[in-house]
C-alpha cells in the first residue's frame, strides 16, 4: 500500500508518475486544511530535473477527480519501435536494436495513464499524470481530499 498517516493525523501518499524512472515518486499529504506535496519534473520523459511544489489549501479547490486516458500518440510511437525493433533482429542484433526495443516497451507501457486533477473554486483544472499502476491510490488520495473538503 502506498499511502500511510503521520504524527498530525494526515495521510501521506507515494505515486510513481512514470514506469521507467521507476525511483522518482510524487508525494503527498492531505489533512484537515491543506493538500501539500511535489511531483518530480523530468526533460525529455526521462531525465531527472527537479519537483514541482504543491501547497493548496482546501478551502480553495471545489473538487477532485480521477481519470485514466491511453495517450495515442505514445501508443503509436511505442509501437513503432518495437515493430522496427523486431524487423532488424533478423538481420542485425546489436545494443542499438536491444535498446530500441527497450525504449519502445517503456514508452508503450507509459502510453495509458491515470491522472490525478485538482479544481480550484474558480474553475481552474490542474492535473498529475502517474503510472496506471498506481490508480487505485490515486483514487484513494481523490477521496480522501472530496472527504476533507465535504467536511469543511
Amino acid at each position: 500500500m502506498n499511502e500511510n498517516l503521520n504524527n498530525n493525523g494526515a495521510k501521506k501518499f507515494s505515486l510513481k508518475p512514470n514506469l521507467l524512472l521507476f525511483w522518482l515518486r510524487a508525494k503527498y499529504e492531505v489533512n484537515a486544511k491543506m493538500l501539500v506535496g511535489q511531483y518530480p519534473n523530468v526533460i525529455l520523459g526521462i531525465i531527472p530535473f527537479g519537483k514541482q511544489q504543491i501547497s493548496q489549501p482546501l478551502k480553495t479547490v471545489s473538487s477532485v477527480m480521477t481519470n485514466t486516458k491511453l495517450y495515442f500518440k505514445k501508443f503509436l510511437i511505442g509501437l513503432v519501435l518495437l515493430i522496427l525493433m523486431f524487423s532488424t533482429l533478423n538481420t542485425d542484433f546489436s545494443t542499438v536494436t536491444i535498446i530500441l526495443g527497450i525504449w519502445g516497451a517503456l514508452i508503450l507501457l507509459n502510453s495509458y495513464q491515470s491522472t490525478f486533477i485538482i479544481v480550484n473554486n474558480g474553475g481552474q483544472r490542474t492535473g498529475y499524470r502517474f503510472s496506471f499502476l498506481d490508480y487505485g491510490t490515486v483514487k484513494r488520495l481523490a477521496a480522501e481530499v472530496n472527504n476533507h473538503i465535504a467536511e469543511l
